[in-house]
């Protein structure tokens, strides 16, 4: 009797541990849920790892581009840096290498067509070269300016006289700047005129010693004149010392002529700043305009 009462206490036992773990839920772990991902999905643990390791953070993108952007942008730094360098030492410490001479031709102040220095040493004869160079032929309606230099340097109105062997008035000398231009004028006959223009400093005295100037100029210039003008023997004009009055473009000009009406000689001032000595009205034409151009006028 005993016996079967406990036996039936021990089943009752049994029933009722039974119902309460059936009130607890079942404890969930992430090994549980990757068996049961991979039964349910079919797939392997390798490929689940792989997806897993696949799957970056957004910001991870964004980190690796700007590490690429700032690589870059270093390497170009770098390769402008290297240019800047090399480029600065070609010019600046590349060995054997000299800084360029500057030219010691003084610019003309009147617009040129032409450039052709003559250079002599203390051997050669000026008046000889100088005239050799104002015979050339040059293309028509040409303006060719002929700089003067000596063993290179160019010379100043002082030394121009001197090389010529003349003499003008002293008060010429006074009132003539340094700065001077002999030009060769080639007109629409290719007929070659001489050219001096010459800044000044008194208008009043250059006018003045020009005058006094005008019994010997054609004599003093005339060894460079083209060779057309070579004879003088009918330089004889009108009126004192052979020149007479005339205007060109309302410019006052004193001209010297023979007496068939060959110019020799023609000078006059432009603006009072400018004394221009030519060979005709048509080559003191030219200087004029192109002094214009010159300055701008």
């Amino acid at each position: 009797m005993y016996n079967k009462k406990m036996e039936e206490k021990k089943e009752n036992d049994l029933k009722s541990s039974n119902n309460l773990r059936g009130d607890i839920p079942t404890l969930r772990t992430l090994k549980s849920d990757a068996e049961k991902y991979i039964k349910e999905k079919n797939v392997s643990l390798i490929n689940l790892l792989s997806k897993g390791a696949r799957k970056k953070p957004k910001g991870f993108k964004e980190e690796k581009k700007f590490k690429i952007a700032s690589i870059i942008g270093t390497l170009i730094i770098i390769v402008l840096l290297a240019a800047a360098f090399g480029l600065g030492y070609k010019i600046f410490l590349k060995p054997g290498s000299a800084p360029q001479k500057e030219s010691p031709i003084p610019k003309p102040f009147i617009f040129s067509d032409e450039i052709q220095p003559i250079d002599f040493t203390g051997q050669d004869s000026p008046v000889s070269k100088i005239a050799e160079n104002i015979n050339k032929q040059y293309s028509y309606n040409s303006f060719v300016y002929l700089p003067i230099l000596k063993n290179e340097q160019p010379i100043q109105t002082e030394n121009l006289f001197q090389i010529l062997q003349i003499s003008p008035p002293a008060g010429l000398l006074k009132s003539l700047e340094k700065e001077f231009l002999l030009a060769v004028y080639a007109d629409n006959n290719r007929l070659n005129n001489l050219v001096f223009a010459f800044k000044i400093n008194s208008y009043e005295q250059t006018f003045r010693s020009m005058l006094e100037w005008e019994k010997n100029i054609l004599e003093d210039l005339i060894p460079i004149f083209p060779s057309r003008f070579q004879t003088k023997k009918n330089a004889l004009g009108t009126g004192t010392n052979g020149f007479y009055d005339k205007t060109l473009d309302n410019i006052d000009i004193r001209i010297l002529e023979s007496d068939d009406k060959k110019q020799f000689i023609v000078y006059g001032f432009f603006t009072n700043k400018f004394l221009i000595i030519a060979n005709s009205e048509e080559s003191f034409k030219a200087v004029i305009d192109r002094l214009k151009i010159s300055l701008g006028k």
